[in-house]
């Protein structure tokens, strides 16, 4: 966990920096190709660094580990309800199916 209390697996920054440079030099080069213009490798280079960036946003990072033993806080938006009449006590150890109340969904207003 971080200083926030968060948790947070290992980053790579420095393969992101080497990504958004890579898809950026990319970009300039084609630019330059299909426009032979200066203006051409300005406008390859910035599609580029935005394609680095959204490959950067879009792909998920090393998955964060929490080790057995470790403790957690939570915190809930919302109220939690616990129903009494699940609990059983006779068969401590062994597995019992939780059974969830049916989902409400709201009702829509149908248009007359």
């Amino acid at each position: 966990m971080d200083s926030e209390g968060k948790v947070s697996g290992p980053g790579d920054k420095a393969g992101d920096v080497g990504t958004v440079a890579t898809t950026t030099a990319e970009g300039a080069g084609i630019g330059a190709i299909a426009a032979r213009t200066p203006k051409g490798a300005g406008i390859g280079e910035g599609i580029g660094a935005a394609v680095g960036l959204a490959a950067i946003l879009l792909t998920r990072g090393p998955e964060a580990e929490l080790p057995r033993g470790s403790t957690m806080d939570v915190v809930l938006e919302r109220q939690l309800v616990l129903d009494g009449s699940q609990i059983q006590f006779t068969t401590l150890g062994q597995f019992q199916p939780v059974v969830q109340p049916p989902v409400r969904r709201p009702e829509r207003e149908r248009p007359y």
